[in-house]
């Protein structure tokens, strides 16, 4: 009976590797996709780029070709993480490189906002809950409400309220 008890623990490795084999082995794919996105967007922010005077843009596009090429020699030496890291990297700075240009807002402005947003909208929340002891969704709903009147519990009680006279 020793003999199921020992091949149960040696089953479940053996399932637990064969499970993270395939994971590896879509890392050099993923690269390769990833990597061709990353091309084709440093083409297009070389031709974005190509006709302006705007120093920090190609400060920018040089930053995304140095890291797209470092990518490639690392995954070149094995190393797929990195990598895929730097080519990830470099399509950020090549997006900005365009963002220069065409005057749109910095991604690294935008997602600050928004993160900042979030704090400002999770402190409203928790000072709304703790002040009413009612969740914030239905605070505001009944507030709107209070200010409208009761809401019509059907369509037919929508249309039938009488109009404003003129």
């Amino acid at each position: 009976m020793k003999l199921p008890r020992a091949i149960f623990p040696a089953l479940v490795v053996l399932a637990l590797v064969a499970l993270a084999m395939p994971a590896g082995a879509q890392t050099p794919t993923t690269f390769r996709s990833r990597s061709s996105a990353t091309d084709d967007l440093i083409a297009r922010a070389q031709e974005v780029v190509a006709g302006a005077d705007n120093s920090q843009a190609l400060d920018e596009l040089s930053f995304a070709i140095r890291l797209q090429a470092d990518a490639k020699a690392s995954f070149g030496s094995g190393r797929f993480s990195l990598a895929l890291d730097l080519t990830m990297r470099a399509r950020l700075h090549a997006d900005r490189a365009i963002a220069l240009i065409k005057g749109l807002p910095d991604p690294d402005r935008v997602l600050a906002q928004l993160e900042r947003t979030r704090e400002l909208l999770d402190a409203h929340a928790s000072t709304s809950r703790s002040a009413t002891g009612i969740a914030p969704a239905r605070c505001c709903a009944r507030r709107w409400r209070c200010r409208t009147g009761p809401k019509p519990r059907r369509a037919r009680d929508a249309t039938s309220r009488p109009s404003s006279s003129r």
